[in-house]
């Protein structure tokens, strides 16, 4: 038996046409939404946003002109094994990258607080 899905799969579909310039996007997922909505920004003579996402179920539908849609295949890459010295570095560089994530949100209150 495969792996069980989410309960709301996060999906993008791109419909292609060939005898059409234009291709219509679906997005689920905030990454690609905001690579949408910068790109209708930029161009919107020719990008249009037919649904936006809080309308729409959480889903973006964008229709574009090929020319800004690029679709790459490549090789996937074998799973890196590593050994437990690397693992141990690994989660304490993680440690001090949350450290200071902290402690800069804890500065940036601070500063804020001070100019009340």
């Amino acid at each position: 038996m495969g792996k069980k899905l989410p309960d709301k799969v996060m999906e993008m579909s791109i419909g292609w046409v060939d005898v059409d310039d234009m291709v219509s996007v679906t997005a689920y997922q905030t990454k690609y939404m905001n690579q949408l909505k910068k790109l209708a920004e930029a161009h919107p003579d020719e990008v249009k946003i037919i649904k936006e996402a809080k309308e729409n179920d959480g889903m973006m539908v964008v229709h574009l002109p090929k020319k800004y849609c690029k679709v790459s295949f490549g090789e996937a890459r074998a799973k890196r094994e590593l050994t437990e010295d690397q693992k141990a570095a690994a989660r304490e560089r993680a440690k001090k990258m949350q450290e200071a994530k902290k402690a800069k949100a804890e500065a940036k209150k601070m500063e804020e607080e001070s100019w009340l």
